[in-house]
């Protein structure tokens, strides 16, 4: 009886050490989607004009580009006032399943020259805009 119990935990182990656990796109989509709330109530935005972006439509609105520098914010990408591009790579490389993360990588420094636009909440919606312009099928942001 001990050594099914020893054996059965080995397994256990070896399985567990052998997920890698890295999120795929339906994963980034569940981890994100906490964020939508309370960036929605932080900025104000009509959430209309969140499903809206979410289909390539960008509306000039000061609320919508404060919803995603607050999600930029929550994900940990904002440093010094700034969108860190480099916080982001680091944080697909470690999260992300491989071929999805080079897809998210190149779309990252497609939109990277968004980010030195010196207002966040513009620099944020540009840079949300260049992803999802450049591949709306890597879009997970609530």
């Amino acid at each position: 009886m001990k050594a099914n119990i020893v054996v059965g935990s080995v397994l256990t182990i070896i399985l567990i050490n052998n997920v890698e656990g890295k999120f795929n796109l339906d994963g980034l989509k569940k981890m994100t989607k906490p964020l939508k709330a309370p960036c929605i109530q932080q900025s104000g935005v009509d959430p209309a004009l969140i499903e809206a972006a979410n289909n390539k439509n960008f509306v000039e609105d000061p609320q919508l580009k404060c919803y995603f520098m607050c999600v930029l914010q929550k994900l940990k990408t904002i440093k010094s006032g700034k969108i860190a591009v480099s916080a982001l790579q680091a944080q697909i490389n470690a999260l992300v399943e491989d071929s999805l993360a080079v897809r998210l990588l190149q779309l990252t420094e497609a939109c990277k020259h968004t980010t030195l636009i010196a207002d966040l909440c513009e620099a944020a919606y540009a840079y949300i805009k260049c992803g999802v312009e450049y591949d709306n099928s890597l879009n997970f942001f609530p």
